[in-house]
């Protein structure tokens, strides 16, 4: 091999930032580290359950065409094609070269389109765009975008909450072990998943959230002040309600019957004495609904 391919090859290793989930990882879960909806990039690329949304990508296309112009599309078109070895060079995995350029141009003009018309809604205040291939194709796509990276640029940021890092676990003056408050969510498993996969792959020695949910995992199996496991019925209630809450308007039902179950414990219930209170009048209520009925009947 020539010394230049032998630098090419270390230059290409050097580059890699999109790797394939190891497969004694991906066997714990594979529906986790697998796209549900879109795929973006190759390593998906010709799953069939994701094919269907090949048709927005080119309504997305269409949609950038009408917003700027062709010039600026040729020259979006051009830097991918320039950049294409920069880009092939971030995956690991060997990929077949005859279609990635049209890929990548739909798949960047997808992203870039879906940030103009979502990121008020969906960008953190103070996320901000790293991948280069963003901040490049922003700057190929010319001055008649909008919004412009200027305008996300321009977003308002905030100083950050050293106390809302999941990470800031700690003792207290009393030795009592203090960790934030994880909320879980039906997607919070497959991202947990995907960064620490991230980690093994990129940052073996700075496996932070690897250590966290690993300390996570000692501290549910300790069955102390109220972490521990829970009797049998509670999971196949909790799954059936989460099964249940995934369709919108069930959603909407089960918002609905929490606020009137809140104001039912609040206003009924908010001790022993009113409580008992409650049943004993609804208990009465009853029995002279009966008594009616009996007395009707006879």
């Amino acid at each position: 091999m020539k010394d230049e391919e032998v630098e090419d090859l270390e230059w290409g290793l050097e580059q890699v930032s999109i790797n394939e989930v190891p497969r004694n990882i991906r066997q714990a879960s594979q529906k986790a580290y697998t796209p549900q909806l879109i795929s973006i990039g190759p390593l998906h690329y010709r799953k069939r359950n994701l094919t269907s949304i090949s048709k927005h990508k080119v309504n997305y296309q269409e949609k950038f065409l009408q917003r700027t112009s062709k010039k600026t599309l040729e020259s979006f078109w051009s830097f991918i094609d320039l950049k294409e070895k920069v880009i092939l060079n971030c995956y690991e995995a060997l990929i077949d070269e005859d279609e990635f350029v049209t890929m990548i141009f739909y798949d960047a003009l997808f992203i870039m389109e879906l940030f103009s018309r979502k990121y008020v809604k969906e960008m953190k205040k103070d996320s901000e765009i790293k991948d280069f291939l963003l901040k490049e194709t922003w700057s190929a796509g010319g001055e008649d975008g909008n919004p412009t990276l200027d305008r996300f640029a321009k977003m308002p940021h905030v100083e950050s909450d050293p106390t809302a890092c999941l990470l800031d676990i700690k003792f207290d003056e009393h030795g009592k072990l203090k960790i934030p408050k994880l909320a879980v969510h039906s997607n919070t498993e497959a991202y947990f998943r995907n960064v620490m996969a991230f980690e093994m792959c990129h940052y073996p020695d700075e496996a932070y959230v690897c250590a966290y949910i690993e300390q996570l995992n000692h501290l549910i199996r300790t069955a102390r002040a109220g972490i521990g496991e829970p009797p049998a019925c509670y999971w196949a209630t909790s799954d059936r309600l989460n099964q249940f809450c995934k369709e919108a308007w069930k959603r909407k039902v089960a918002i609905f019957m929490k606020e009137k179950y809140g104001i039912l414990k609040r206003v009924h219930f908010p001790n022993l004495w009113r409580g008992t209170g409650t049943v004993a009048a609804l208990t009465v209520v009853v029995l002279t609904f009966i008594q009616t009925v009996l007395a009707f009947l006879k």
